[in-house]
């Protein structure tokens, strides 16, 4: 995908210089101008790719990365409380009752405070239905 513009400034690169050579300003031989022009648009290119691959990779920083992350109840509460998350306690608002040690999910950032719900369990081998 490389753009218009760019192939155009690199074809103008070499024609300028081969213009030169012509005049008799510069001696650079045609297999040298070539070699300049295919290592620069290599370059062009490769850096191109870059910044699309770059442009498509998710956000893993700020509050973006906290988004549907699992969250440990450090007490069980309504309402306020607080959780664990990567290591750190948070201070979490739930509109659902939260027991200690639940797992929840974060559902929302607002400044400090996570916004969790809590996250459905599987049933355990062995209890009852």
């Amino acid at each position: 995908m490389l753009y218009s513009f760019d192939l155009l400034g690199i074809a103008l690169l070499i024609l300028g210089v081969s213009m030169l050579t012509d005049a008799g300003v510069l001696t650079i031989t045609l297999p040298v101008l070539i070699g300049v022009g295919l290592f620069t648009a290599a370059l062009l290119l490769w850096v191109l790719m870059r910044f699309i691959r770059q442009r498509k990779i998710r956000v893993r920083g700020g509050q973006e990365q906290l988004l549907d992350s699992r969250a440990t109840a450090l007490y069980a509460f309504h309402g306020r409380g607080h959780v664990r998350l990567q290591g750190e306690r948070w201070r979490a608002r739930s509109k659902a009752p939260v027991a200690c040690g639940e797992v929840v999910s974060v559902t929302r950032v607002e400044g400090l405070t996570l916004h969790v719900s809590p996250v459905a369990q599987p049933p355990k081998e062995g209890a009852e239905p």
